[in-house]
C-alpha cells in the first residue's frame, strides 16, 4: 500500500495515510473531519551520490 500525503483546504492540516491503489472512499482530515483534503504530489527520494561510486554490473541472462 502507497503512502500519500494530504492537506486540508478547511484546516490546513498536513497528513499522511495508507490507502490502497484501488480504495476510492473519501479521505477524512483526522484533525477536523473535512472530507475537503488534495493529496501532494509524490516525492521521492534517490540515492544520490553513492550511485557514483558503485560499479552497474551488466544483466546477465541464464
Amino acid at each position: 500500500m502507497p503512502l500519500y500525503d494530504y492537506v486540508c483546504q478547511k484546516c490546513k492540516n498536513k497528513f499522511e495515510m495508507l490507502r490502497k491503489f484501488s480504495d476510492s472512499s473519501p479521505v477524512a482530515c483526522p484533525k477536523c473531519a473535512s472530507t475537503e483534503v488534495t493529496r501532494k504530489p509524490a516525492t521521492f527520494i534517490t540515492g544520490g551520490d553513492k550511485h557514483k561510486h558503485h560499479p552497474h554490473w551488466p544483466f546477465e541472462r541464464g
